[in-house]
C-alpha cells in the first residue's frame, strides 16, 4: 500500500507532523511519498503546471493507493484526483484540516472553478475528513461541506487545532483502519440511486427503446 501525504501552504516535507507520520507509516511496512511541492506565499498557483509537477511525482493512482492532504493540500489532493489517470479505483483520500473555500489571492486559482461533485465521490473507494471543532484556522463547517458532498465519514477530533504540531495519533490509526477494513460497498454505493424506484418490470417494457 502507498501512502502519499500532501503538505499545505508554506509548507514542505518537513513540516509539522509529516516526518512523525512518514517514520511511523515506514516502520509498517508502508509505501511513503511526500512530494514537495510550490506553495508559498508570493508565488500565486497555476494549476495546470501545478498537477503536471503533482504527476511527475505522484504518477497514476491505483486500489493501492491512499493519498492524505493537510490544509491546502487537501483541497489540492481533491484536485488531483479528478485530473490524473486511474488504473484502478484509489483505496482512499483522506482530507486533514482542510478548507472548502480560501479568498487568499496566491490560492485563488485552487478554487475559481467547482470540482464535479457528481462524478469525484464515485472516484476513490472512502473518503475520509479529519478536522477538529477547535480548528481556529479552517472552521469546523468546511469540514462538514466537504463530508456532505464527498459522502465522506467525518471525523471530529476536537483538540488538534489545524494539526500544525508534531504529532496526532489519529492519522495513523486513521490510516490503519482504512487499509485494515475492506470495502464492504463499491464506490459510490452511499450515494442515493434515482432508478431505484423504477419498477423492472416497466425498465423491461421500454428495452426496445434504448438507442445505444
Amino acid at each position: 500500500m502507498r501512502i502519499t501525504i500532501i503538505h499545505g501552504f508554506n509548507a514542505t516535507p518537513e513540516s509539522n507532523f509529516i516526518p512523525w507520520l512518514r517514520k511511523e507509516l515506514v516502520d509498517r511496512g508502508y509505501e511513503v511519498s511526500v512530494p514537495h511541492l510550490p506553495l508559498k506565499t508570493g508565488e500565486p498557483i497555476e494549476m495546470q503546471p501545478l498537477l503536471e509537477t503533482m504527476f511527475q511525482e505522484i504518477g497514476v493512482l491505483d486500489q493501492n493507493d491512499i493519498v492524505l492532504g493537510h490544509s491546502l493540500g487537501g483541497a489540492l489532493a481533491l484536485r488531483y484526483l479528478e485530473y490524473v489517470e486511474l488504473k484502478s479505483t484509489p483505496r482512499a483520500f483522506v482530507l486533514v484540516a482542510a478548507p472548502w473555500k480560501v479568498n487568499h489571492p496566491d490560492m485563488q486559482a485552487l478554487f475559481m472553478t467547482d470540482l464535479d461533485y457528481d462524478v469525484l465521490p464515485w472516484k476513490a473507494s472512502e473518503f475520509v475528513v479529519v478536522h477538529g471543532s477547535d480548528d481556529d484556522v479552517v472552521p469546523f463547517d468546511h469540514a462538514k461541506k466537504w463530508a456532505e458532498v464527498l459522502k465522506a465519514r467525518l471525523i471530529d477530533a476536537d483538540g488538534n487545532g489545524h494539526y500544525t504540531g508534531e504529532e496526532y495519533p489519529i492519522l495513523l490509526e486513521t490510516i490503519e483502519h482504512i487499509t485494515h477494513h475492506p470495502i464492504a460497498y463499491a464506490p459510490g454505493a452511499s450515494i442515493p440511486d434515482e432508478l431505484a424506484a423504477v419498477g423492472g418490470e416497466k425498465v423491461r417494457e421500454e428495452d426496445d427503446d434504448v438507442v445505444m
